[in-house]
């Protein structure tokens, strides 16, 4: 065969060459998200944070003043707390996780409106503006939560027991479930401004119905009941569980809260995914 192929004249066959490996698209992507992510979290802290040195300080006392009026106020009204024996941690867990929820909702409610000159490049995505505000927003509450609780428990004598297993499971459900409702709220805000003067009516009335201020299992029936279709209800009595030894909290179901941000998170992202450059013409 050798003679016959030499004889034809025909060229000697090249070696085969190593096949290089292409990027897995994948990773590509992840690390695309991953620096637009980061980006845009640098720019949220410096815009949020970084316009003045007294930012994080008012983030500190704005809960503490909260936490303060509603100690006074109760403390002349009633004898001693539902639980333990200081209005002000009392109250203190009851706010925090509302206040984690209510934040971490708001600021990815408005993600799409405070990000919308950087998202006109191809490379941003609305995923990574919800990532970027959802990252901060959290993390900043857990450190403002941990800075007046630690001080609230050194400075007075609370007679209360620390899980941090519990706590953190509270905190946890508490930024998720602001991150799935968030999501939800900014889809339908952006496509309509109408939504969004509802939301904030809706939302007023909220510390109410939620057991900021009072025990689940002081309302009588079937109030009880209704109350715990709220899922800030299960997130307050799961950071209180985590204070109070003797609180039960058997009504609290941290798998439902968790149902219920996921079907907002997906609805939500659904909305966007399909809309999202409509929503974005419309701001």
């Amino acid at each position: 065969m050798d003679d016959q192929d030499a004889a034809q004249g025909a060229a000697p066959r090249k070696p085969l060459r190593a096949v290089t490996p292409q990027p897995v698209a994948g990773r590509s992507m992840l690390r695309s998200l991953v620096r637009a992510t980061s980006a845009l979290l640098i720019r949220e802290m410096a815009t949020t944070y970084g316009k003045s040195r007294l930012a994080y300080l008012y983030a500190i006392v704005t809960p503490v003043m909260g936490i303060i009026l509603m100690s006074v106020v109760f403390s002349l009204a009633l004898r001693s707390p539902p639980l333990g024996t200081s209005f002000a941690l009392f109250y203190a867990t009851g706010l925090f996780p509302y206040t984690i929820y209510r934040e971490v909702e708001s600021k990815i409610t408005g993600s799409l409106k405070y990000s919308r000159q950087l998202l006109s490049y191809p490379s941003v995505t609305y995923v990574d503006a919800l990532l970027a505000r959802f990252i901060l927003t959290a993390l900043t509450q857990v450190i403002i939560f941990s800075v007046v609780i630690g001080v609230l428990v050194m400075a007075s004598q609370t007679n209360s027991v620390f899980r941090p297993v519990e706590v953190l499971a509270g905190i946890s459900a508490a930024a998720v479930l602001g991150l799935g409702v968030g999501a939800l709220a900014c889809a339908l805000s952006t496509a309509s401004p109408l939504f969004e003067q509802f939301w904030n009516a809706v939302n007023r009335p909220l510390v109410f119905i939620s057991g900021v201020l009072f025990l689940h299992e002081a309302v009588p029936q079937p109030y009880r009941a209704w109350l715990e279709y709220n899922p800030i209800v299960h997130v307050v009595g799961q950071m209180r569980k985590g204070f109070y030894n003797s609180y039960r909290g058997d009504y609290v179901d941290l798998t439902y809260v968790y149902l219920f941000a996921l079907v907002c998170l997906v609805t939500g992202l659904i909305l966007l995914n399909r809309y999202y450059r409509d929503l974005m013409e419309n701001l």
